[in-house]
């Protein structure tokens, strides 16, 4: 349906399929698409129906004014023979009313439905994507040649606003925020015998803001609270365009990374781990006088879990007949010789108080690794078992220099719950230690065991 009367001009297009291709370059189908424009000023009420002679067509859903919108489903395209993609995909460029931010400030006016805030919207659901040589990739058997990383079952939601300037060429307001979320039920490199790298339940989580505002100009420091500016669902939803949307329902600044992976090279090295990596601006508790409470920090949580290693020759990965879930796969040491680590966990914290120039290096740093039953392994008669933890404790000043007012970890809390659980000794008065225990028994003529620290 199109209409254009009197710069009231409205566009869409529905249940058209699409292939196009450009020889040697790129190739793209899509079994089903739909577009749709709006006017800056036009917008269409679900129902409304245009007739020209026998002619009619109806618009089943309301269009608001100023819109964009593209959604492609059963999309397959191929560029360069080095990146193949295939799933549904979404694209939007509306404008809202009003955003309510992370310091409680709005943008806009809301409830006058005036769009005083432009916002892109962009999803996707991947059923497999490829990128690298002679692919695409479908398993070692079918597609032997195939190098390159591989993804399957990924969703993906991508939200960013940014005021709508009367003037864009005399604006000061240059501030945006864009927000992420990322889910990947699979990756991995693929086509290198003996190189293996897999991970699952593989996500990322972004909300952040960027620019600058008024004369001079201020940096952006704020982020937008979705759940506030969208209350009706919690946050905003965006379609990827199987029908299936992701929520963006993010309140403060954030960044997350996280998943389960195993890793293989070449046999010599084997193992598996969980991983956690967040980064939020939050208030830190100290548990240190001399500190007390950082308002508004910097807080990157490091966490590794689930943590089996293995290093010499003959090892492998076991995955259970599982192979699109790497948490229940495990090392495989039967008839391997070499160093093992059958469970351990690394905590990392990293703290910057908030307001500081770039040059000034004030820090604190906070780690503890635990490894449990460290042996070796493949040697008949000789047995090594080491098992311990090593604590780190740092704090820098303006300078870099150590100083040794610490932060107080093992009781240490943060107002959004981000903090890793360290160990009960890692205190502001360590600076360093490492304890453990350890036996020997080398072929039955030297016995030893202890503890160390």
């Amino acid at each position: 349906g199109f209409k254009a009367v009197s710069g009231d001009t409205a566009f869409e297009l529905k249940n058209g399929s699409f292939s196009a291709s450009i020889e040697g370059l790129a190739s793209i189908t899509a079994t089903s698409v739909l577009v749709r424009y709006t006017g800056a000023t036009t917008s269409v009420t679900a129902g409304t129906t245009l007739t020209v002679g026998s002619t009619s067509y109806t618009f089943a859903d309301a269009i608001a004014a100023n819109t964009v919108e593209f959604k492609v489903s059963g999309f397959s395209a191929t560029v360069y023979s080095f990146l193949w993609i295939s799933g549904d995909v979404y694209f939007k460029k509306s404008g809202i009313d009003s955003a309510t931010l992370s310091d409680s400030s709005v943008v806009g006016t809301a409830g006058d439905s005036i769009d005083d805030v432009d916002m892109i919207e962009v999803g996707a659901h991947l059923d497999s994507a490829f990128v690298g040589i002679n692919g695409p990739y479908v398993n070692e058997t079918y597609t032997p040649g195939a190098i390159g990383l591989v993804l399957s079952d990924v969703e993906f939601a991508l939200a960013v606003l940014s005021p709508k300037a009367a003037d864009p060429a005399t604006t000061t307001d240059l501030r945006t925020w864009t927000a992420v979320k990322a889910i990947v039920a699979t990756a991995e490199f693929a086509g290198i015998d003996g190189f293996t790298v897999k991970a699952t339940d593989f996500s990322v989580e972004v909300n952040q803001g960027g620019g600058t505002s008024g004369t001079p100009a201020v940096e952006n420091t704020t982020v937008v609270n979705f759940q506030t500016s969208f209350p009706g669902t919690g946050g905003i939803e965006i379609d990827t365009g199987d029908g299936t949307p992701v929520l963006l329902d993010f309140t403060q600044d954030w960044l997350k990374v996280s998943g389960s992976m195993n890793l293989d090279i070449f046999s010599f090295v084997v193992g598996t781990a969980t991983f956690e990596i967040t980064k939020a601006t939050t208030d830190i508790v100290t548990e240190n006088p001399a500190l007390g409470t950082l308002s508004n920090a910097s807080l990157m949580a490091v966490e590794l879990s689930n943590l089996n290693l293995f290093a010499g020759v003959g090892a492998s990965i076991d995955e259970h007949g599982t192979l699109t879930d790497v948490t229940d796969d495990t090392v495989d040491t039967g008839g391997a010789i070499g160093f093992s680590v059958s469970s351990g966990t690394v905590d990392l914290g990293i703290v910057r108080p908030a307001g500081l120039a770039a040059t000034n290096k004030t820090s604190y740093l906070g780690l503890g690794v635990s490894l449990e039953n460290t042996s070796l392994v493949g040697v008949d008669g000789l047995t090594f078992t080491v098992s311990g933890t090593v604590l780190i404790n740092k704090a820098m000043d303006a300078a870099g220099v150590a100083v040794s007012d610490r932060i107080n970890w093992a009781s240490a809390s943060d107002s959004k719950g981000m903090m890793p659980s360290f160990d009960a000794k890692l205190t502001s008065a360590v600076e360093l230690q490492i304890t453990g225990s350890m036996t020997l028994d080398a072929f039955g003529f030297v016995l030893a065991s202890g503890d160390f620290d």
